[in-house]
């Protein structure tokens, strides 16, 4: 074309872009003379849109729907899910609603998004939908709910340390030890309640807790304090013979239980001939 061109959107383009209907006109000035208006009247074609929220949201384990609908008619849509870092299911594709079940693994809400592609009349439309997966009602951060309980053992005996926490998943345990109450070592291997093991004294006013996790928290019991007592020495006996009888003497340990062979307490016993043995406790624990 020759001259200039004015559009009644003002553009002074050869052509114009419009998004909406109606009749558009144009005006041609060639050496300052202008036409008449030619016209010409435009119907875009809808760009497909969904005409519901974009957000919603759902609770773990529990199936949920997305009703994908549009104001323009013919729409067809389909979506797809990728994968989502705390949501255990797969990545997704489908077409129309959405009908899923998704599971959250962790312990705060997840959002997850459906990227839908709108098609109608040959147009196309991508929108993002955006769920907010809710914490599974079953994950619980551990609880304890038995202490293990401070004891007092004899060198050589067997110990138990009881346990249990309540969660979801079900919490696992790490037995852990302290000689001090401040620093604390995992015991190798020790995975499982009860604690058992064979005291020595080495272990004696060592500290035992259990510490009990799951994807919810960690749970720490209250230290329970162990007393290994050491098993006492042989009594030492002197004899005293007299005319028919003869007074057999124990000597141990202060504060030591003496008992004889032939029942008698106490440190000294009157016996007439025989062999006799005794033993002393100390502590609760017995001599051999």
């Amino acid at each position: 074309y020759t001259g200039s061109l004015l559009w009644s959107t003002g553009a002074t383009t050869e052509s114009i872009t419009v998004t909406t209907n109606g009749t558009y006109t144009v005006r041609q000035t060639v050496n300052n003379c202008t036409s008449p208006d030619g016209s010409g009247v435009a119907a875009p074609k809808p760009i497909p849109a969904l005409n519901i929220p974009l957000s919603t949201s759902a609770s773990s384990g529990t199936p949920f729907t997305f009703l994908a609908t549009s104001t323009t008619p013919g729409t067809s849509f389909t979506w797809s899910r990728s994968a989502v870092a705390g949501i255990s299911n797969l990545a997704a594709t489908g077409t129309g609603n959405v009908d899923e079940t998704l599971v959250n693994t962790t312990v705060s809400p997840i959002i997850v998004t459906y990227v839908y592609t709108l098609s109608a009349n040959g147009c196309t439309n991508t929108q993002n939908v955006l769920v907010t997966v809710g914490v599974d009602a079953s994950i619980a951060a551990p609880a304890i709910t038995i202490q293990p309980t401070t004891q007092a053992k004899c060198a050589g005996d067997n110990v138990i340390f009881i346990s249990d926490a309540s969660g979801g998943p079900a919490p696992t345990v790490q037995w852990q030890v302290s000689t001090n109450g401040t620093v604390w070592n995992n015991i190798g291997g020790a995975t499982s309640s009860p604690l058992s093991f064979t005291t020595s004294t080495a272990d004696n006013n060592k500290q035992y807790r259990a510490v009990w996790t799951n994807i919810a928290g960690t749970a720490t019991s209250n230290a329970a304090v162990l007393t290994v007592n050491a098993i006492p020495s042989i009594p030492s006996v002197s004899v005293t013979n007299n005319c028919g009888i003869s007074l057999l003497t124990a000597t141990g340990a202060p504060g030591a239980i003496f008992s004889w062979s032939n029942g008698g307490t106490g440190n000294s016993i009157m016996v007439t001939a025989g062999d006799y043995t005794v033993t002393q406790r100390v502590n609760g624990c017995t001599s051999a």
